[in-house]
């Protein structure tokens, strides 16, 4: 298991590349745990169509935040910081995705395989903040959204302490979802945005 201590959502981590496939600065390919999925879910069977929509709808009643630094996203996701592993249990018990923007020397304990180890699935894209100035990079992260919001099940998408992932919805709503800047920003704080904020405004072009 990893040792590292945990980082701030402001440090310098390392981030990934399309599709996941990402190099650190020292040029050591980083381990991304699932790939970013290639079909979309099919919808509800035709045979039973409202009880599949009912499923869908109760369990997404249920995945809601259970502490501070967790926060509802809509649509069956959940923006975090660092879960603890009794909290990750939960997490794919309930069925959920877990999503990481952290890299893996950043973790309080070696994270994927404790998710698996639980039948869950771990996606990693590592992320550092200067890296939402790269529109290549953010085109290739709202990908990996679009992606798993067009599966439509519960995600479970966290960093440290939830800063990296609010900046990325702020900018994910902006650039894919249509939404104002300001609203895009306002999200993103909602989120957890904190220290990221002035790189965000940055690509929105909000005044500092």
């Amino acid at each position: 298991a990893d040792t590292a201590q945990v980082a701030s959502d402001a440090d310098g981590d390392h981030g990934a590349g399309k599709n996941g496939a990402g190099k650190n600065d020292a040029g050591t390919s980083l381990d991304l745990g699932a790939d970013v999925p290639q079909d979309v879910a099919e919808g509800p069977s035709d045979a039973a169509p409202a009880a599949d929509a009912w499923d869908k709808a109760e369990a997404r009643a249920a995945f809601v935040p259970t502490a501070s630094h967790e926060s509802a996203l809509g649509d069956g996701w959940l923006a975090a910081g660092q879960p603890s592993k009794a909290r990750l249990e939960d997490i794919v018990g309930q069925g959920a995705t877990v999503v990481s923007l952290r890299n893996k020397s950043e973790e309080p304990f070696a994270e994927q395989p404790f998710v698996e180890s639980k039948g869950g699935t771990f996606v990693r894209y590592a992320v550092s903040t200067s890296q939402y100035g790269d529109k290549a990079f953010r085109a290739a992260l709202w990908d990996l959204y679009d992606a798993w919001q067009a599966k439509g099940g519960l995600v479970y998408l966290h960093c440290a302490s939830s800063n990296r992932v609010g900046a990325s919805w702020a900018l994910y709503q902006f650039e894919r979802k249509g939404l104002s800047k300001q609203a895009a920003y306002d999200l993103g704080v909602k989120a957890g945005m904190t220290g990221a904020s002035s790189i965000v405004k940055q690509v929105l072009g909000l005044a500092p």
